[in-house]
């Protein structure tokens, strides 16, 4: 083999160098060497529980938080636990601390396991280092699955929404919340309680109250000391226990403490209640056996990612939006707010959602694009998920979209988790910045483009399948002053992250990537021969191609599942995903078309064929010409679109966990539009291949069930 190429796997957890600590009840926390926390899990009889949501990735932060407020004349949030710029972190058998000092204040967290109970304590210390006194509080955020990892790795609002929250009063402690999960968990509903031993004055029982849309390109918690948590109980989609500890104002040299704490249990069968407020006594006879121990601390290593604040674009002035979109209609306003609109095309009108409606909807912008023209799900159809704040390319797949995935899924709708799919920085004069909400998102049948007004640049990102084969490629073009990028990936080859030793092989020569599946997964046992390759047509402007080294200030590699491309300053560069699952020849075939220049719109113009041909260039009309009759004509091209993505590439863009069909869900839409524009061809397939599903024995059909080769797979 090329001397010049390196061969890596992507990391399953054991890789991760995690430090955890465990104790004699099953319960165990585990941090990053980074000192973000990994997890907080409970084991018994051999079942795992996340009490958390998601798993914090190498080179970015959890979805946990802990916030000390400052008031005063210089008011700030400082984030005192985690990968935080400052801190010194460090571990024992039984504890995890962090520690530094920021605005005048020095402070200490301490993250304590009991030794018996399932409870686990945060003590928050400051001294006030300024010579005028100094008011402030604590915010502490902990993200809740209470789920076994297939529930939540599966589709996290969807275990959020069996999630139940109970907000009780206690007389000393104020708010107490209880999460209880209500869909069973091998037949136990695990339970966790928050509060706070010195008393909660607020609370929140999800994400969307204390971060939501407004944070997808913001750097900081935007509720400063002084504003309370909404202390109002929302059952949404992204669980979390927050509270907000009572304020205190430090004399200058005076020192203050709070202690959060959490107790869990792995059934509870009963729904939460005020009665559940009995086991705070033993939370605080537990408390009491916590003593201070020495612990060494040191620096840990940052990745780029940790420093990089988010690019903020900035919006469009109606000068610009003329000039760029002409012949605008369905054109949205919040009162004289310009929100969004579509701009008519040939084949369909294109979507264009502008910055300020990204800040203000929960449920965040994206789109599907699949490649090819099959009317029917096969193994050459590549198709990914393109979420407007900055992800370019989520749960890329070709053929399986469950079990084939390149790049990893994008699991929170606020961007607080921001190291997921596939993404970009850019580098201006004072370090590096991260691609995050744009001034303008454009959607198409089967492409999408980023629009960053950025001072005196302008970044425009296009990500564009093709309407021919299974290729994706991304073109960035700079207005203005050249800069560098650092585009990273973040790999799964399989299911799940850190389930699987996918293979990773580098090019750093040719400027190219190559990944294949584990062979001892289910994916790798059905397509032995399946490849995935990543080339640019621009390698002039590639500076260097790597893993995680790429992504940490002192080069180190970590085993993070990264593949990174850093350029040299420039205006333009391109580069593209292509594959197949059964055939390497014909991967290498389209590795060398892409590694030359491929224009995008000879991309689209099969794609645009094929849009054009499923609906037979149906429209809509009125004799009065009324609005009623536009809106349904423009959008039916578009119903078309995600009826194909539910067909041939089934999954969505919340619910990503697909490659199945529902077996009435097929036989009611996809039917009933191939039937309609007369499609009758694939329809006979869909039904002998339903009919290949039915039971011998009782006659009845599953609820759903995988494709080829994966069909034995179904419920």
């Amino acid at each position: 083999m090329d001397s010049s190429i390196e061969i890596l796997t992507t990391p399953r957890r054991d890789d991760l160098g995690l430090l955890q600590i465990a104790n004699g009840s099953g319960l165990s926390i585990s941090v990053l060497p980074t000192g973000a926390v990994f997890a907080f899990e409970h084991t018994q009889a051999n079942r795992r529980i996340m009490i958390h949501q998601t798993f914090a990735l190498p080179i970015a932060n959890g979805m946990g938080r802990l916030y000390l407020r400052l008031g005063g004349p210089q008011p700030t949030i400082l984030p005192i636990m985690g990968p935080e710029i400052g801190l010194r972190v460090g571990a024992l058998d039984d504890r995890y601390v962090w520690e530094g000092q920021g605005s005048g204040v020095n402070h200490r967290v301490t993250l304590w396991l009991h030794p018996r109970l399932n409870a686990w304590f945060w003590r928050v210390e400051v001294a006030n280092r300024r010579d005028g006194e100094l008011p402030g509080d604590a915010v502490f955020i902990q993200d809740l699955g209470l789920g076994d990892q297939g529930l939540l790795m599966n589709n996290e609002a969807y275990a959020s929404q069996y999630l139940d929250h109970h907000v009780a009063h206690h007389s000393r402690l104020n708010h107490v919340l209880m999460g209880r999960q209500n869909l069973s968990q091998g037949g136990a509903y695990p339970w966790a309680m928050h509060g706070c031993l010195e008393s909660a004055v607020g609370f929140a029982t999800d994400f969307r109250q204390l971060m939501g849309p407004a944070y997808r390109d913001a750097d900081q918690l935007g509720i400063p000391f002084g504003t309370s948590l909404p202390s109002e109980r929302l059952q949404y989609e992204t669980a979390c226990a927050a509270l907000q500890s009572n304020a205190l104002t430090l004399e200058p040299g005076a020192t203050a403490s709070w202690t959060f704490f959490g107790l869990y249990e792995p059934d509870h069968p009963a729904a939460s209640s005020d009665s559940d407020l009995s086991r705070i006594e033993t939370v605080e006879d537990a408390s009491k056996n916590w003593t201070p121990r020495d612990v060494a601390l040191s620096e840990p290593p940052r990745s780029l990612l940790h420093d990089a604040r988010s690019a903020v674009a900035e919006a469009l002035d109606d000068k610009a939006i003329r000039a760029r979109y002409r012949g605008r209609i369905h054109v949205e306003r919040v009162e004289d707010q310009l929100l969004s609109f579509f701009v008519p095309g040939r084949t369909h009108s294109r979507h264009v959602v502008l910055r300020d409606k990204e800040h203000i909807v929960a449920r965040r912008h994206g789109s599907l694009v699949r490649s090819g023209q099959a009317l029917l799900p096969d193994e050459t159809i590549l198709c990914a998920t393109a979420w407007m704040h900055g992800v370019f390319g989520a749960q890329l797949t070709i053929g399986n979209t469950s079990f084939h995935k390149l790049f990893s899924v994008s699991r929170d709708p606020y961007n607080i988790t921001r190291a997921s799919g596939l993404r970009m920085l850019m580098e201006v004069k004072d370090g590096w910045r991260l691609l995050t909400v744009p001034s303008a998102f454009e959607m198409g049948l089967s492409d999408c483009r980023w629009v960053y007004q950025l001072g005196e640049r302008s970044v425009t990102v296009f990500a564009t399948v093709s309407g021919d084969e299974p290729a994706m490629q991304w073109r960035v073009i700079v207005e203005g002053p050249r800069c560098r990028f650092l585009v990273f990936g973040h790999l799964v080859l399989g299911e799940q992250e850190f389930a699987d030793v996918g293979r990773i092989e580098i090019d750093s020569k040719r400027k190219r990537f190559t990944f294949r599946p584990d062979l001892n997964n289910r994916w790798g046992q059905q397509y032995p021969e399946a490849v995935y390759r990543l080339v640019t047509s621009t390698p002039g402007r590639v500076e260097a191609i790597g893993g995680d080294e790429l992504l940490y200030a002192d080069g180190k590699r970590r085993c993070g599942g990264y593949a990174a491309i850093r350029t040299r300053p420039t205006n333009e560069f391109a580069f593209a995903v292509v594959g197949s699952m059964i055939d390497a020849k014909q991967a290498d075939a389209l590795a060398s078309k892409y590694a030359k220049p491929v224009d995008e719109a000879q991309m689209l113009k099969p794609a645009d064929r094929f849009w054009r041909n499923l609906t037979h260039g149906v429209r809509v009309k009125s004799a009065k010409d009324s609005a009623d009759a536009l809106a349904v004509d423009t959008i039916f091209p578009w119903l078309a679109h995600d009826a194909m993505i539910h067909l041939t590439a089934p999954h969505g863009l919340e619910q990503y966990t697909g490659g199945a069909w529902g077996t009435r869900d097929v036989c009611q839409g996809s039917i009933e539009l191939l039937l309609t524009l007369e499609h009758d061809k694939p329809v006979k397939e869909i039904l002998r291949t339903l009919f290949a599903q039915q039971y011998e024995e009782s006659g009845d059909w599953p609820q759903w069930f995988m494709l080829e080769p994966y069909s034995v797979m179904q419920g």
